[in-house]
């Protein structure tokens, strides 16, 4: 009788600890009515959706970007056209202000902007053909600040060299714009404009062998540029 008294103990105990453990089932796991599955199919659909458009929406920017920035990439290949074949920087200019509003994250279209913006600038001011006023002489010290900077920009680029070398030019020192000049020669001596920098500097300072050595070269590298037709004209 004991361990009969004893096992129905043991019996109604487990039925009550079964019974509380049932209760907390159903209160944190309630049972999937009809209602509960067609909610939780139709959320995991929305879901499905959203992610969707999300992909759609994710891959029309990236095709939009992609066509924006080859967009860009076009005006600026343009504008090297016309700069370095043509000596056209006024045209250069305008389709280099296209690609930097295409194309606003890629730093290269600004500087090849600015640097071609200063060159043109430097080019007028040789064209005076008299000593440079003050004002003058401070818009060069302006273009020679831009030509540090953009060295800084673009370490490998020898434009901005070339741009410091006819700054110091205009100001009158001839050795640093020397300097400036073999380092864009060192930098990129298979480029045509800075053959012809190159050669305008040595004629200036009277080396007409070296001058001559240098159109050659630039002529070698671009037979049909407009700087070269100009200084074989009287070189």
């Amino acid at each position: 009788r004991r361990n009969a008294e004893s096992i129905r103990r043991n019996e109604e105990a487990i039925l009550r600890q079964t019974k509380a453990l049932e209760q907390i089932r159903d209160h944190y796991f309630p049972k999937r009515t009809f209602w509960s599955q067609l909610c939780g199919a139709f959320l995991k659909a929305v879901g499905a959706v959203t992610v969707a458009a999300g992909i759609l929406e994710a891959a029309d920017w990236y095709l939009n970007t992609r066509q924006t920035n080859t967009m860009a990439e076009q005006c600026a290949g343009v504008a090297e056209r016309l700069f370095t074949k043509e000596n056209d920087a006024a045209g250069a200019l305008k389709f280099l202000e296209k690609a930097v509003e295409l194309d606003s994250g890629t730093l290269e279209y600004r500087i090849q902007l600015e640097c071609v913006k200063a060159l043109a600038a430097i080019g007028d001011l040789f064209d005076l053909g008299r000593p440079l006023t003050a004002d003058e002489r401070r818009r060069v010290d302006g273009i020679l600040t831009e030509a540090v900077f953009l060295q800084e920009a673009k370490p490998d680029d020898a434009m901005p060299h070339v741009l410091a070398s006819q700054a110091y030019g205009l100001r009158g020192e001839k050795e640093a714009a020397r300097n400036e000049l073999n380092r864009a020669l060192a930098l990129e001596p298979g480029n045509a404009r800075v053959q012809i920098s190159a050669c305008s500097l040595n004629y200036d300072a009277g080396d007409i062998a070296t001058a001559r050595r240098h159109l050659a070269e630039a002529e070698r590298l671009d037979p049909e540029s407009p700087l070269v037709l100009y200084w074989k004209s009287f070189l």
